[in-house]
């Protein structure tokens, strides 16, 4: 269609109206008193949409690597794809395929032959709070960083890794969400966000999740650290990230960007600690420790650039 002008009018004390092309309104089969949805985009301009109706699509993917099949089948739910069609050339493999289905909340087996496994997603997106699933992976995370620090006395390893797995569930069903949103603005009214804040919600997301996966290496490392010298100084500054990461998601749930900021300008403090920390020893365990400890702290930095910008 060829850019029309429209004349704003005046409508009422509080509103302006704007003529809609006919050929537009016939090209979507609407009528007189049919919903029209009204979506801002990160430009300013208003995204107009047709009343939101089911749109069902599916990939066919295959590959002899599992791993690559495992990435394939994560990046089709991410993006969006309804019905995932998987090929497979070695029937050996197929109860790892299931396992990697299992990651995908709302996803379920509808078909399977003795070459192939189809899953179907059977989610309703008018039942998904984004901010409640954050919340949730907020509270996983928190209860992974306090047990992490635990384990240079205790192995709690095995069970920080399950909750680790839960975050990366929950981190999918996320992703996914968002992406189609931003796909078909329209549903952007069913999830309440605007495109902004949908792509600040992506960087949070990857915050989390890296913080996530941090504390789950960190615990693993406590394991193999025996009797050091520097476990006191460890704890202290792990604890200052973990005060940090906790502030960080405060300003997150208030939108207050001079926290977010205050916040993000410990960064460069906690690393030079972890580098005065790492001369003092020789452990290549405890060199590992630091490293995390400083990537930590560099996610709770994009937590608060997610609120500041």
């Amino acid at each position: 269609m060829e850019h029309e002008h429209r004349r704003l009018i005046k409508f009422g004390n509080s509103s302006h109206i704007i003529s809609v092309p006919n050929n537009w309104i016939k090209k979507n089969n609407l009528k007189k008193g049919d919903l029209i949805y009204v979506n801002e985009n990160g430009n300013g301009e208003l995204i107009l949409s047709p009343e939101l109706k089911k749109i069902q699509n599916e990939i066919n993917i295959e590959d002899e690597n599992v791993e690559k099949l495992q990435r394939k089948i994560v990046s089709s739910y991410i993006g969006g794809y309804d019905i995932i069609n998987i090929k497979i050339k070695n029937f050996d493999n197929i109860d790892i395929i299931r396992n990697y289905l299992s990651m995908l909340m709302s996803f379920e087996i509808i078909n399977q032959t003795s070459d192939k496994v189809v899953a179907k997603d059977l989610l309703d997106i008018n039942e998904i709070s984004i901010d409640n699933l954050i919340r949730r992976i907020d509270n996983v995370v928190r209860s992974m960083v306090e047990d992490s620090k635990l384990s240079y006395k205790e192995n709690n390893y095995e069970n920080i890794y399950k909750r680790d797995y839960y975050i990366n569930k929950l981190t999918y069903l996320l992703l996914r969400v968002i992406k189609k949103c931003l796909d078909r603005p329209k549903l952007m009214n069913v999830v309440g966000l605007r495109y902004n804040k949908l792509i600040e919600t992506w960087e949070l997301i990857a915050a989390l999740e890296n913080i996530a996966d941090h504390s789950k290496r960190i615990s693993r490392l406590f394991t193999r650290v025996k009797n050091s010298k520097v476990i006191k100084e460890i704890l202290n500054v792990y604890g200052q990230v973990y005060k940090d990461y906790l502030e960080a998601m405060n300003a997150y749930y208030k939108n207050n960007r001079s926290d977010a900021y205050d916040i993000a300008a410990r960064k460069g403090d906690i690393i030079d600690v972890c580098n005065d920390i790492s001369k003092k020893t020789n452990d290549p365990n405890i060199a590992n420790i630091l490293e995390k400890i400083k990537a930590l702290e560099i996610s709770v930095r994009d937590i608060c650039r997610s609120v500041y910008q």
